[in-house]
């Protein structure tokens, strides 16, 4: 059917899932600035752009569209709880990593005797803690013996100024989930270092930039925070229960710790951060190759910058840099989830249906609940390229752009709302004509 086609065609392009005067923080590109940012490559990726602001601080999303290319400027408030798994109760003397949830933090509150050599790695303490029976952790088992440790609670006694990275971003794999840190942030050739020195380099850069802290999502969010000194008052530091007292209940901890991490897959909850999205930057807006081969050609595959070269790397970083010098406030920012979050609400189940095997009324009756706003019927023939625009806009319209970014994430958001109301339209006309 002429209709459903047209449908899947527009699905397949565009993904749908569930004080002071601002300054602009960018400069758009002209003929002369080659690697700069653009409303041209904003269209372009209009969908991954949409997606990106969809799925920012929220599980889901960034579980589908891994490699997050993507970077925030954020506020964690004053009075957010944070809780930090640990050996002791002391606190951390330099960085550390610190989870969201209770169960996240309690994966890493236990103490290790060494029989090897050096501290064993996050991922082992994870595997241990839920004793899995796998080749990993019985190699692990083999080196270090694990006693119960403690689960440090901290409350933020003022604003944090810290970096969200989108994605999977604290995913150790090959794939692209590191590239955003180790290609821009950071620029430094993929390597295979640890997390440790990653955390390290992350924290440096931190310091220069006036950023205290990183976000990244792996199976839960987590913050790297660069000073546990300064920003935190330490709330507890309670012991966790003997290793025998649980016994037979490893793998309830590992449900209960997959739930509580799964109850973010579409909000981080409660404004625990706030996303400065009108101080993003996106390897999107730029002429960059995101390909993740050679071709140049990403639309089919999840985009990556291994192939982009170094100086539109530095570019990104450059602007990044700018923009977290010059963030604008969070009540000057622009609320873009919001404004992606209604235009989800509206179409995409509605899109759904329509891939539907429908009845021809039914799809019609489906198309005019959603298009019927937007057509003025006291015409003999309404102006339906005026009804595509006005649907276009509809929910673009109580946004006042100010920054360079505001600018092109409007485009990006336009030009997905523009396909799915002509796409919508198209269809309306067709199934008119076959009922005619």
């Amino acid at each position: 059917m002429f209709v459903r086609h047209i449908i899947v065609t527009f699905a397949s392009a565009v993904s749908l899932t569930h004080g002071s005067q601002p300054q602009k923080l960018l400069s758009l590109s002209n003929d002369n600035d080659r690697y700069g940012p653009s409303i041209d490559c904003a269209k372009k990726n209009a969908n991954f752009i949409f997606n990106a602001v969809h799925s920012s601080m929220r599980q889901w999303g960034n579980s589908l569209h891994h490699n997050g290319l993507s970077l925030y400027p954020a506020m964690i408030p004053q009075g957010t709880l944070l809780y930090h798994g640990a050996p002791d109760a002391k606190t951390p003397p330099s960085f550390e990593w610190l989870a969201f949830e209770i169960e996240h933090a309690e994966m890493f509150a236990i103490s290790w005797e060494e029989v090897g050599q050096g501290r064993p790695s996050r991922q082992s303490i994870l595997y241990s803690n839920v004793e899995k029976s796998t080749a990993n952790a019985a190699h692990t088992q083999q080196e270090w013996i694990f006693e119960p440790g403690y689960l440090q609670i901290y409350q933020a006694n003022r604003p944090l100024r810290v970096l969200y990275i989108d994605g999977s971003s604290a995913a150790k794999s090959p794939f692209g989930t590191l590239d955003s840190q180790d290609l821009i942030i950071l620029d430094k050739p993929r390597s295979h270092r640890e997390e440790l020195e990653r955390a390290k380099d992350l924290c440096t850069l931190g310091a220069e930039w006036g950023i205290e802290g990183f976000i990244r999502m792996e199976a839960g969010f987590e913050l790297i925070k660069c000073d546990f000194s300064d920003g935190f008052d330490y709330l507890s530091h309670n012991k966790r229960p003997e290793n025998d007292s649980l016994k037979g209940t490893e793998d309830v901890f590992f449900v209960e710790y997959m739930r509580d991490v799964a109850s973010r897959y579409h909000s981080i909850g409660a404004r625990r951060v706030v996303l400065d999205y009108s101080s993003m930057t996106s390897a999107f807006f730029y002429p960059a190759n995101l390909s993740s081969e050679d071709s140049g050609d990403y639309d089919l595959s999840l985009p990556r910058v291994m192939h982009t070269e170094h100086d539109q790397l530095l570019r990104i970083r450059s602007d990044l840099k700018e923009a977290v010098f010059r963030q604008t406030s969070v009540h000057e920012s622009v609320d873009w989830q919001g404004v992606v979050d209604m235009i989800v609400l509206r179409f995409a189940d509605r899109l759904t249906l329509l891939e539907a095997d429908l009845s021809y009324l039914r799809m019609t009756t489906e198309i005019d609940n959603l298009l019927n706003m937007y057509i003025d019927f006291s015409e003999t023939r309404p102006n339906i390229t005026e009804s595509i625009e006005t649907c276009s806009l509809h929910y673009l319209r109580p946004v006042e752009p100010s920054t360079v970014q505001d600018h092109l994430i409007y485009a990006a958001i336009k030009t997905a709302t523009d396909k799915i109301c002509t796409t919508l339209f198209q269809a309306r006309e067709h199934l008119l004509s076959c009922t005619a």
